[in-house]
């Protein structure tokens, strides 16, 4: 029986995509300013969200940023770029930069529990 390249390609980008699907995010993270997402999350999010070592209330419908990192819904970072892409917070009606997102995910991300 002859070997189809055909399969053998479509298998190397499938597992090259998930490869990279896990790569870029844990890469994304290293990268990312603990202290400045530290330091907006105080400014922009603590006001809604439950935050450790921020805030210990928010409101009743903002969940908390350990849950976020840890739901299967919202645990990964596609997910929160897109929630954080989107105008969520009426009182602060500025969006985020492109890198003030990269570094809140990482922040919001360092509470997924092992």
């Amino acid at each position: 029986m002859r070997p189809s390249y055909k399969r053998a390609g479509l298998l190397l980008i499938i597992l090259g995509h998930s490869v990279w699907n896990c790569i870029l995010p844990a890469t994304a993270m290293m990268s990312a300013d603990l202290d400045a997402a530290k330091a907006l999350a105080e400014n922009q999010c603590a006001t809604c969200h439950v935050i450790p070592e921020i805030s210990t209330t928010g409101a009743e419908a903002a969940p908390t940023f350990v849950l976020l990192a840890n739901q299967k819904t919202t645990g990964s970072w596609e997910e929160l770029a897109t929630i954080l892409k989107s105008p969520h917070w009426p009182e602060n009606g500025s969006p985020l930069s492109g890198t003030d997102i990269d570094n809140l995910i990482g922040y919001i991300l360092s509470f997924t529990e092992k």
